[in-house]
């Protein structure tokens, strides 16, 4: 048993996370978080209220602590996980994984702050490492693409490249990229599972439920779905400046972000774009690390949702 604590863990994947956790049974976890959080609370989980601006308060409240999971969304200059990685060191916190949960930044604008975290912790583990960290990178969520309904119980859903509700699909034209694909909740399953790896963890912490070819995924959904869908192509420099010259824009939408369609396009454009480059791809290291470790594949995984549709 370990002491776990969960940045930004009252919401989204975090909660899928926090749930997982105490599953197990196993350790005992609180809760960092900028505000009141009596849901959590009422389970009976400890929710310290922080100020990532206050390096006193956050490396007090780390005292005794094991192992950090960060899911905050944070700026370029990662004024919230820079406090905190400091923090983490300075009480003596074993272990590290920062807000990544999806796949390798690639310049993408919106991961710059992964990227800049990342360059931190190799920093300040230069010579010497301070904070044992792993990069935890699901890749892609399966669980888009049960939208517009829910396959998970606390994570934000969106559609972004294809809709098997309304069977439309985006492709990039001249290419077919590979894309990992893993469910929220074996993401959260594994993230448990390493909190008990004795070996130290390696920095990149590729989680893999399927490799699929992105034109592939198109037809595995069109036969799961039983009919042929709109594809629609689109140029990578289109793309890459984003604009995207499609009939069809994905409903995209974000918590923090809402559901205009300038958002929505140019989350489509990122994403294609980032796929497009490989950054999307991955290697099973953590199912490799855990012994017997089962993870949904993606057929399975379509094929039990839309049995019924």
């Amino acid at each position: 048993m370990v002491s776990v604590v969960l940045a930004g863990g009252s919401g989204g994947l975090g909660r899928e996370v926090l749930d997982a956790i105490r599953a197990t049974g196993k350790h005992h976890v609180k809760v960092f978080s900028r505000k009141p959080c009596p849901d959590i609370a009422d389970l009976g989980v400890e929710v310290v209220q922080v100020d990532y601006a206050d390096p006193e308060h956050l490396a007090s409240s780390l005292n005794g602590v094991h192992t950090v999971l960060s899911f905050v969304l944070d700026n370029e200059t990662c004024n919230v996980q820079r406090p905190l990685v400091d923090a983490c060191v300075k009480a003596g916190v074993r272990r590290f994984a920062p807000s990544e949960w999806a796949w390798a930044p690639d310049g993408n604008p919106v991961f710059r702050y992964k990227e800049n975290m990342r360059k931190y912790l190799e920093e300040i583990n230069t010579p010497v490492q301070k904070l044992e960290y792993t990069l935890f990178q699901p890749g892609w969520f399966m669980n888009y693409l049960t939208y517009p309904r829910s396959s998970c119980r606390y994570f934000h859903q969106t559609c972004v490249w294809i809709d098997l509700n309304a069977c439309q699909a985006l492709a990039v034209r001249d290419a077919d990229p590979w894309i990992a694909l893993t469910t929220v909740q074996d993401t959260a399953r594994v993230t448990a599972l390493a909190l008990d790896d004795p070996v130290a963890w390696p920095v990149a912490g590729h989680i893999v439920g399927s490799r699929i070819k992105l034109r592939n995924l198109i037809k595995l959904a069109e036969r799961v779905r039983g009919h042929p869908f709109d594809v629609h192509e689109v140029d990578i420099a289109d793309i890459e400046n984003g604009k995207l010259k499609s009939s069809w824009l994905p409903p995209t939408t974000h918590p923090t972000a809402g559901s205009s369609s300038d958002f929505a396009e140019a989350m489509a454009c990122l994403w294609l774009s980032s796929a497009v480059h490989g950054a999307m791809d991955g290697s099973p290291i953590w199912n490799e690390r855990l012994p017997n470790l089962q993870l949904t594949d993606v057929e399975s995984f379509l094929s039990e949702w839309y049995k019924d549709v």
